[in-house]
This record gives C-alpha cells, structure tokens and sequence, in this order.
C-alpha cells in the first residue's frame, strides 16, 4: 500500500522526474542526523553518503586516472540517475538504500584514486566511516531491540 503522500507525488510528476533530483541527491549524499533531544541521532530516511561512507570522496581525486577508474566512475553514474530521478527515498535506513546498486563500482574507483591521495586520508576517512556505522549500530540496537 502507498502513502497517500507517495501516491500524490506519483500522480504529480510519474515514478521517475527531474523534480525529485533536488531531494535525492540531498538525501543521497548530504543528510545529516537530527538533533533529538540535544542528542544526535540518525534520521530514519537515511543520512547522506558523505557522512556514513566519506570514503567514497577519494572517487574524485584529482590526477591521472586508469581507465577502470574512469568505467567505474561513469557506470556509478549510469547506475545511480535512474535512483536519484525516483519518486521514493528507500524509506527507513540509516545510509541509502538505493546507493547499495552503485557503491561498489564507487568503493572500486575510491580505492583507484586512493593511490594518488596523502597515505593518511583513506585511513582517516575509512576510520571515520566505521565510527558512524557503529554509533549508528548502537543507537539502532536500543531504539529497536527494548
């Protein structure tokens, strides 16, 4: 059953539009947590890439890129518009959901250009990643398992 919110946008602009890109892309690369009681926790629609997987940043590394950089690069693209056109957002997450069909090609072009990149920053930003997928682990464990 949809949402009489999801039917109107579906009845408004189709399954897939331009006019969702704008929210997508937000919410696929930039949404932060909320501020929850002076807390932060994460919102439930998902929290942008940027902030669970920064990793993924090392894909833009300025230099020389391999060619199965570049394929992977294009082909995260080809396989991330039809996602960030959709009506819908995944619904509870804590990352994206959507991205699980494009990351890999994004981590493999990540890795690639890691090599270019000061031999800290992949170990910081990996660092990073695993901290907030385990405070996220941890906020999910108690706010579903009382």
């Amino acid at each position: 059953m949809i949402s009489e919110a999801l039917a109107f946008r579906i009845r408004e602009h189709g399954l897939f539009s331009l006019a969702f890109l704008p929210e997508n892309f937000f919410g696929t690369f930039l949404r932060p947590p909320l501020l929850t009681g002076g807390r932060l926790t994460p919102d439930l629609r998902g929290m942008g890439l940027l902030l669970t997987t920064p990793y993924l940043l090392l894909a833009f590394w300025p230099g020389k890129r391999p060619a199965l950089e570049s394929r992977a690069l294009l082909n995260c693209l080809v396989i991330a518009l039809p996602a960030l056109l959709y009506y819908n957002d995944g619904s509870m997450q804590f990352g994206n959901r959507f991205a699980l069909d494009w990351i890999v090609l994004g981590l493999i072009a990540a890795t690639s250009a890691a090599r270019r990149a000061p031999r800290w920053l992949p170990w910081l930003l990996t660092a990073w990643g695993a901290v907030v997928g385990a405070w996220g682990l941890q906020w999910f464990r108690g706010a579903f398992t009382r």
